[in-house]
C-alpha cells in the first residue's frame, strides 16, 4: 500500500540530502564554549562610551575614579581580594560608570 505513493529514490541521493540537512543543523546550532573568565569579561559586556565615574582597583583597595583621573578621588575600604574572582577581573580591568546612582548602587554591592 505505502509503495502505491512512495517512489523509489538512488541511495546516493538520499544519502546526499541526510549529510545536508546534517551540516546545515551543525552550522546553523554551533555553540562557542566559553574557556575562561577573562573570556566572559572581555567579550561579554557593552562598553559604555559616556561615564562619569570608574571603579578600580588600587593599591589592593576600590578606588573611585572620576573620568579620565589618573588618582582616585575616593578610596575605600574593601580589600578586593576577598571578591568573588570575576569581580577581581572586572576591577583590575575598570568599571565604567554612567552616573552617581549607579555609582552608589556598585558600591553598596561591593561593601556587602
Amino acid at each position: 500500500m505505502i509503495g502505491k505513493y512512495l517512489k523509489p529514490i538512488p541511495i546516493i541521493s538520499f544519502v546526499a540530502t541526510c549529510v545536508g540537512i546534517v551540516t546545515i543543523i551543525s552550522t546553523t546550532n554551533r555553540i562557542k564554549p566559553i574557556e575562561s573568565e577573562e573570556q566572559v569579561m572581555t567579550e561579554t559586556p557593552q562598553p559604555i562610551e559616556e561615564y562619569q565615574y570608574m571603579l578600580k582597583e588600587h593599591n589592593g583597595k576600590l578606588g573611585v575614579f572620576e573620568q579620565d583621573k589618573k588618582e582616585p578621588y575616593m578610596l575605600l575600604d574593601v580589600n578586593i581580594e576577598t571578591l568573588p574572582k570575576i569581580d577581581i577581573i572586572q576591577l583590575k580591568q575598570g568599571l565604567k560608570i554612567k552616573d552617581k546612582q549607579e555609582l552608589n548602587d556598585r558600591i553598596e554591592d561591593f561593601s556587602s
